[in-house]
C-alpha cells in the first residue's frame, strides 16, 4: 500500500471545503442574479493585473537567507520540471490527436493548473507564508510558460502568436521580478507601500474563490459530464501527471538534495495537483479558442479536487517529508 500522511490529508481536506465554502458565494450570487459574467470579467481583471502581482512582491517580503535562496531555486527548477513533464506527455503522448479548435484548450487544460486561485490559498492555510513563498516559484514557471506555449498552443502555432513584451510585461511576471530583485536585495517596503501590498495581496483568496465559484455556477455541467473524452483530460490534470510528477521527484531523491527539499517538493506537488487553471476559460476566449470547453473542464476538475488533492498531498508528504 501507498503511504498516506492522515493528519496532512484531514488538514487539507478541511481547507478544501472551506474554499468550496467561499465558493458557493459566487454560485448564490449567481443564483439570485447578483453577478454575472460582465461582472466577472471586471473582476478577474482585479486580480490579474492588481492582486497577482501584489501577492507575488508580498510572499517575497521576508528576511533573505542562504536557505531560503538555495530552497527557492530548488522550487523553480521543480517547478520548470512539473511543468515540463506535462507538456511533454500531453502535447506528445496522451492528446497528440484532438479535434482542431479543441485540441489546444485540451492540452491547455491537462498542463496548466489553478496553482494560484486554488493552491494559493490552501497552501497558506496549510503551511502559511513560507509555503507561500515556495509557492511562488510554480507561480513564476507557471507565468512564463502559459505566456508563451500556453499562448502557442491555444493559437495552434499561428505565425507571431508570441511576443516577448507579453512575456517580459505580463503583470505576474512583472510581481515576480520586483519581489525577487527586493528579496536579493534585502529590501523592506516601507509604510505605507508595504500594508498597502499586503492588503492588496490578502484579496487573492476571497476574490479568486468567489469567481471559481461563479464560473462553476454558469458551467453546463450536463453538457461536461456527457463529454467522455473530458473525463480523459480531468484524469490527466488532477491524478496523472501529479503522481508521475511524484514518482521522478521518488526516484530523484529530491527530498535528500538540500536542507527543507522535501518540503519544497511537497509545495511543488500540491501545486502540480491543482484543477485546472481558470484561465482555460478567460485567456482560451482571449486567444480566439474555446474558451466554455476550458472552463467545462476547470468546473470538472475543480470539483474532483476535493477528493483527489488532499489524498495526492497526503501520499507526497508521506514518501518526500
Amino acid at each position: 500500500m501507498l503511504p498516506l500522511d492522515m493528519e496532512l490529508v484531514l488538514v487539507l481536506a478541511k481547507q478544501v471545503l472551506t474554499m468550496f465554502t467561499l465558493m458557493a458565494v459566487g454560485v448564490l450570487f449567481v443564483k439570485f442574479q447578483k453577478m454575472d459574467l460582465t461582472g466577472v470579467k471586471y473582476i478577474t481583471n482585479v486580480l490579474l493585473y492588481m492582486v497577482t502581482p501584489t501577492l507575488m512582491i508580498d510572499s517575497y517580503q521576508t528576511a533573505y537567507d542562504a536557505i531560503k535562496f538555495r530552497g527557492l531555486m530548488l522550487a523553480l527548477l521543480l517547478s520548470f520540471l512539473s511543468h515540463g513533464i506535462s507538456i511533454l506527455l500531453n502535447s506528445h503522448i496522451f492528446l497528440r490527436k484532438g479535434t482542431p479548435g479543441k485540441v489546444g484548450v485540451e492540452r491547455f487544460a491537462a498542463i496548466y493548473s489553478n496553482a494560484g486561485y486554488i493552491g494559493i490559498p490552501l497552501i497558506q492555510a496549510s503551511f502559511g507564508a513560507e509555503g507561500v513563498f515556495y509557492a511562488t516559484a510554480y507561480l513564476t514557471a507557471f507565468n512564463i510558460l502559459m505566456w508563451t506555449h500556453g499562448v502557442y498552443i491555444l493559437k495552434e502555432g499561428k505565425k507571431g502568436c508570441i511576443s516577448v513584451k507579453s512575456i517580459l510585461l505580463n503583470p505576474g511576471v512583472l510581481g515576480c521580478i520586483i519581489g525577487f530583485l527586493l528579496f536579493v536585495t534585502h529590501i523592506t517596503l516601507p509604510a505605507p507601500f508595504g500594508p498597502a501590498v499586503h492588503y492588496a495581496a490578502s484579496m487573492n483568496t476571497p476574490l479568486a474563490l468567489f469567481v471559481s465559484g461563479v464560473l462553476l455556477a454558469k458551467t453546463d455541467l450536463r453538457a461536461a459530464l456527457g463529454n467522455l473524452r473530458l473525463y480523459l483530460i480531468s484524469a490527466l490534470r488532477i491524478v496523472v501527471i501529479p503522481i508521475l510528477v511524484l514518482a521522478l521527484m521518488v526516484v530523484m531523491r529530491v527530498n535528500l538534495w538540500q536542507e527543507n527539499a522535501g518540503f519544497i517538493a511537497v509545495i511543488c506537488l500540491i501545486s502540480t495537483a491543482c484543477p485546472t487553471a481558470q484561465a482555460s476559460g478567460f485567456f482560451a476566449t482571449r486567444c480566439g479558442a474555446d474558451g466554455e470547453y476550458g472552463g467545462q473542464v476547470m468546473a470538472v476538475t475543480t470539483l474532483a479536487c476535493i477528493v483527489t488533492l488532499p489524498l495526492i498531498a497526503g501520499i507526497g508528504a508521506s514518501v518526500l517529508m
